[in-house]
């Protein structure tokens, strides 16, 4: 079996698409042919190939992988994503006539939060081309069951399966520190769909009374976002004891899940969630709202449930930073041990593949 993923674009931040797709690829490598397209050309793409770790030969370009039948000859199962985007359409439309099959990866597109930003433009996009892309799909894949539940009243005929974002940090992890006072960390796109300012204004009072040592902001923000947020640093008089470091690469973000214990995220809406998974899978406190497709799933690693008022953030984070530093330490490993099972490769690989065995009519 040939594999080909296909990603809008090789730019973009650690999170997301991109990078669940790149974990994806090497995970299939051990057992199936792989391959990977995106927007953009082999010349201009090369460097970001070599700097992502992505073998060249391995790579095509849209334009040149629509325009070439050998391309399409090697093909048995093509998996998209990005529903609102029409270079999915052009290949979903191809695909189907050629007969190949077609996995189609939502990503919380089709979401309810989702589909009301940008109304507009999506209902125009779905009229135009995405509509089919949906219907025609063998299989679509979705990260939660919460996600097949949404999309079932969507598409009532559609088929979807089951298997989470592989997560390639959980693969090396360690677990994370576990100091005196713990330090507490926000690691995600600085946007208001995150609530980075609930994440500032909940933690504030901690940090003042010394109940959390410090609070690191990772992530990429446009101007406006970053002006708000440290005004709002300035307003709870924390400047001391709060840095933000902005997008960090893997290694970096590695590096800050080992020494941070508390991972903050009042999201407004997740399909996956892929940092917090990822902290789970260092063993860290998670605290997200229960707005995330995997929350049922997230819950059972043990990430603790936080509303999105900063009172309620003070008080769910205040209860865990009062244990001692033993119990928190064995709850710490107790995370890291069921996230790293949760995430094992072997068992994540068994799950695609079964994916793509329905798609091409060979499993149940």
């Amino acid at each position: 079996m040939t594999v080909f993923l296909y990603v809008k674009t090789l730019a973009g931040n650690l999170g997301g698409p991109l990078y669940s797709t790149l974990d994806l690829m090497r995970l299939l490598e051990e057992s199936t042919e792989v391959r990977l397209i995106s927007n953009s050309d082999l010349p201009r793409a090369r460097e970001r190939l070599e700097e992502l770790g992505v073998d060249v030969s391995k790579y095509d370009s849209f334009r040149n992988f629509v325009s070439s039948s050998e391309q399409w000859d090697g093909v048995s199962v093509l998996h998209l994503q990005h529903v609102f985007d029409w270079h999915t359409a052009v290949m979903a439309r191809v695909a189907t006539r050629r007969g190949i099959p077609v996995v189609l990866s939502p990503r919380g597109a089709l979401d309810e939060w989702s589909l009301a930003q940008n109304p507009n433009r999506k209902r125009l996009a779905r009229l135009a081309f995405s509509r089919p892309v949906w219907s025609k799909a063998a299989v679509l894949h979705v990260t939660a069951q919460r996600e097949a539940d949404q999309l079932k009243a969507i598409l009532p005929s559609s088929h979807s399966m089951v298997a989470p974002n592989v997560v390639a940090a959980a693969w090396t992890s360690r677990g994370t520190e576990i100091e005196t006072v713990p330090s507490a960390l926000f690691i995600s796109r600085l946007h208001v769909k995150k609530r980075p300012d609930l994440a500032i204004r909940g933690i504030a009072p901690l940090l003042r009374e010394r109940v959390v040592s410090k609070l690191t902001i990772a992530g990429a923000s446009d101007e406006q976002m970053m002006a708000q947020l440290r005004s709002i640093v300035t307003s709870e008089r924390v400047e001391d004891f709060v840095n933000f470091v902005g997008e960090l690469d893997q290694a970096d973000c590695a590096a800050a899940y080992r020494s941070h214990e508390l991972l903050i995220l009042p999201t407004s809406q997740e399909n996956f969630g892929r940092v917090l998974f990822e902290g789970l899978a260092f063993g860290m406190a998670v605290f997200v709202t229960d707005l995330v497709d995997t929350w049922p799933e997230l819950q059972e690693l043990g990430a603790t449930r936080i509303e999105q008022d900063p009172s309620d953030i003070e008080r769910v984070v205040t209860t865990h930073a009062q244990k001692s530093q033993e119990v928190r330490a064995k709850e710490s490993v107790e995370r890291f041990t069921r996230a790293n099972a949760f995430l094992e490769p072997d068992r994540m690989r068994s799950e695609y593949l079964a994916i793509y065995d329905r798609a091409a009519g060979q499993g149940p």
